[in-house]
C-alpha cells in the first residue's frame, strides 16, 4: 500500500487510467487537483443509501448489497475489454484502487468490495492507449507493476478463422431488443477466451455486429451468461452496462430460486407450445427474470436403464473456482423424456440452479446416462455412444460426397472430434417492472445440423421451428 501524494499520482496517471464513475455515496465529492482532472475519474451525486449505485445503473435498477466488487465494476463501467483480459489484469496484479478515506493506493483483487468513493486504476498499456509512455514489453517506468500482454498478433489463418466465426455469429441472430441481442451460439465456439482458446464470442462479438441496424456501439456488447464451448444454443449479449446489470441480476434470481414450473415445448407434436404466462420465480420482483430450457440426447449404457419419464435431479456438483478443492454445492435440475429408443433418450432439461457443467453431470451421474458426445463425463467408446456417433460420421461422409451444403453438421465438436448433443433450446426473458408492466420475450434456437441428422436416424420428429 502506498500513501498518495500529488507527485506520485501524477506520475502514475501518465501510464495508468482511472475507470469512470466509481462507487459514490451521498454527498461525496470528487477529489480536486490536476492529477485527478487528468484522470477524469469519478462524479459525485446525491442518492439515498439504499440505492447506492442507482446513479450509474439507472433509476429503476439498484444494486444489493450496496457495494460493488472490483471485477464486477470493471465489467459494468470499465473499458470494453474481453472477459479473459479483465481476469488477466487481476491475475497479474496490475489493478489498483484509490481509497479517498485513507488517501492510499493498494492492489485490488477481483472480489474486493470497493470502498465508498473508490477509484479503480488500470494500466493504459492494457488498452493500447496512444501516448501512454509504456514500452511495447509492458514495463512500467514507475516501478508499480508491468501491464500484461492482453492481445497477441494473429496469423492470417487465425484472422480468416475469426472472420468466419464473425460471419456465422451475424447469421445466428435470433432477437434484437434495446437491452440485448439473442444469438444461436454455434457449438465449438467458446464464450470467453482462456488457455488454448484462440477465438471466442467475447472477442469477436464487436466485429460480428458492427453494422447491425439499431445497435449504437457494438463494442459495448457484454456477455451476461455462458454456455460450454461444445454446447450450442440461445445466448444473450447485453447492449449496455445498464442492461448487463439487470440481465445478470435476472439470471442470478432465476437460478437461485427452486422454481421450475413448466416445460417449454410440445415436442411430441413437433412444435412449440403457444406462448403463455409462466409465473416468475419467487423474489424475481421488479428486477426481471430469465428461464432456460435445454435439449439433450443421452446414451443409455449397456445393461443400464432408460431414465424415468420425468423427474427432478438433486445432486451436489463441484463448487468451482474460489470455493476450495473438493467443495460440493447443491444443484437441481428438472427433466422430462421427449422420445426414447433402446439406447438413446431425448430429454428436455430445466436447470433450477446455475452450476458449472451441472446438466452434463446430472445426466451422467444422476440419470446414469451421459450426454451423447460427452467425453468428459461419459465414455465415448461405450456401445451406445460409439454406435450413434459412428452413424453420424457416416452420414456426414455421405453428405460430403454428394456435395450437400449440409455436410458440415456442426453441433459443437470438442477435442474428441464428436459433437456434443446439448443445446440451449429456449430462453424466456422478462424485463424489469411490476406485474402487468413487464415485457416478455421468448427466444427459441433452431437445432444444429448434427441434431437434425440424428433425429432423422432415430425416426423422431423434427420440430416445426427447427
Amino acid at each position: 500500500m502506498l500513501s498518495l501524494t500529488a507527485a506520485t499520482l501524477s506520475k502514475w496517471l501518465q501510464e495508468w487510467m482511472a475507470v469512470p464513475e466509481a462507487v459514490v455515496v451521498p454527498g461525496s465529492k470528487p477529489p480536486t487537483g490536476k492529477p485527478f482532472e487528468q484522470a477524469q475519474h469519478i462524479v459525485g451525486c446525491d442518492v439515498p443509501p439504499q440505492t447506492l449505485a442507482a446513479c450509474t445503473l439507472g433509476a429503476s435498477h439498484t444494486v444489493n448489497p450496496p457495494f460493488a466488487a472490483a471485477l464486477s465494476w470493471l465489467r459494468r463501467r470499465g473499458p470494453p475489454l474481453p472477459e479473459a483480459a479483465l481476469h488477466k489484469l487481476f491475475r497479474s496484479c496490475t489493478v489498483r484502487v484509490y481509497d479517498p478515506a485513507t488517501q492510499q493506493v493498494c492492489r485490488a483483487s477481483r472480489s474486493q468490495p470497493l470502498p465508498a468513493g473508490a477509484t479503480l486504476l488500470i494500466p493504459k498499456a492494457a488498452l493500447a492507449l496512444p501516448g501512454s509512455g509504456v514500452s511495447s514489453s509492458g514495463s512500467s517506468s514507475s516501478g508499480i507493476g508491468a501491464a500484461p500482454a492482453l492481445t497477441r498478433p494473429q496469423s492470417q489463418q487465425q484472422q480468416r478463422a475469426a472472420a468466419a466465426w464473425a460471419s456465422q455469429l451475424r447469421g445466428s441472430l435470433l432477437a434484437h431488443t434495446a437491452d440485448y441481442l439473442a444469438i444461436n451460439k454455434p457449438g465449438g465456439l467458446a464464450c470467453q477466451g482462456g488457455s488454448g482458446i484462440t477465438h471466442s464470442v467475447d472477442c469477436i462479438k464487436a466485429a460480428a455486429f458492427a453494422d447491425l441496424p439499431g445497435l449504437t456501439d457494438s463494442s459495448q456488447l457484454r456477455l451476461v451468461h455462458r454456455l460450454d464451448r461444445q454446447t450450442s444454443g440461445a445466448l444473450l449479449l447485453a447492449t449496455s452496462a445498464d442492461a448487463a446489470a439487470w440481465l445478470a441480476a435476472a439470471f442470478r434470481s432465476s437460478t437461485s430460486s427452486s422454481s421450475c414450473d413448466s416445460f417449454s415445448s410440445d415436442s411430441r407434436r413437433g412444435r412449440r407450445q403457444q406462448s403463455r404466462h409462466v409465473p416468475a420465480p419467487a423474489g424475481a420482483g421488479a428486477s426481471g427474470s430469465i428461464e432456460k430450457w435445454y435439449w439433450a440426447v443421452v446414451a443409455v449404457p449397456e445393461g443400464g436403464t432408460s431414465p424415468p419419464a420425468a423427474g427432478t435431479i438433486r445432486l451436489p456438483v463441484p463448487g468451482g473456482s474460489g470455493r476450495g478443492p473438493g467443495v460440493q454445492v447443491q444443484a437441481e435440475t428438472r427433466y422430462r423424456v421427449l422420445y426414447r429408443s433402446p439406447t438413446l433418450a431425448w430429454l428436455e432439461l430445466q436447470p433450477c440452479t446455475g452450476r458449472k457443467h451441472q446438466l452434463r453431470l446430472h445426466c451422467a451421474r444422476g440419470l446414469g446416462a451421459a450426454v451423447l458426445g460427452d467425453g468428459l463425463y461419459g465414455e465415448l467408446r461405450a456401445a451406445a455412444q460409439a454406435d450413434a456417433l459412428a452413424r453420424l460420421r457416416q452420414a456426414q461422409q455421405q453428405l460430403s460426397a454428394s456435395g450437400s451444403p449440409a455436410s458440415g453438421l456442426g453441433g459443437g465438436k470438442g477435442p474428441t472430434g464428436s459433437p456434443l448433443f446439448l443445446h440451449c433450446r429456449c430462453l424466456l426473458v422478462r424485463g424489469p417492472g411490476g406485474a402487468g408492466r413487464r415485457h416478455e420475450v421468448k427466444v427459441t434456437a433452431p437445432l444444429p445440423g448434427s441434431w437434425r441428422v440424428l433425429l432423422a436416424q432415430q425416426g423422431w420428429p423434427l420440430p416445426a421451428d427447427g
